[in-house]
């Protein structure tokens, strides 16, 4: 007798269980569209990249490695350089510029059109930083310390 009474009791929760579920209707109302990496880039496009490497004086820094994608060039005694038919995205471009003795700067920006002129700023290895936000690479607001 008390069996039956427990799987009669088991039976009305189960039936009790199935009947309160509810399908979930929150997927249906998602965008399940998802785009591929390619599309947040843009489309590749070649421009040309010119810009001046200064250190923290404002002084002109010279041989600095200025890389954007499989292209490579060194800046001149005043700091300048000049780079054709770069490899770049649409919404993206990506310069790395390295120099014994400074640290390694990334900088990602979206290109201005056929050319893009960029300012640079490099810190010298024994420059003491714990972390360091480059201007160049958020799309904050800029603002002042008063």
């Amino acid at each position: 007798m008390k069996s039956i009474k427990f799987i009669g009791l088991a039976l009305s929760l189960s039936l009790l269980f199935a009947l309160s579920c509810k399908k979930n209707t929150a997927l249906a109302d998602q965008d399940t569209s998802v785009k591929a990496f390619s599309e947040y880039l843009g489309k590749p496009v070649m421009l040309d990249l010119k810009g001046k490497v200064l250190d923290t004086d404002q002084n002109p820094v010279e041989n600095v490695k200025v890389i954007v994608g499989n292209d490579s060039i060194f800046t001149d005694n005043n700091g300048l350089f000049i780079l054709k038919n770069a490899s770049a995205h649409e919404n993206l471009l990506t310069v790395d510029v390295t120099k014994a003795g400074y640290k390694n700067e990334q900088i990602c920006i979206a290109p201005e059109g056929g050319t893009t002129s960029l300012n640079i700023t490099l810190y010298k290895e024994s420059d003491l930083s714990i972390f360091r936000f480059n201007k160049n690479n958020h799309n904050l607001p800029q603002t002042s310390v008063k």
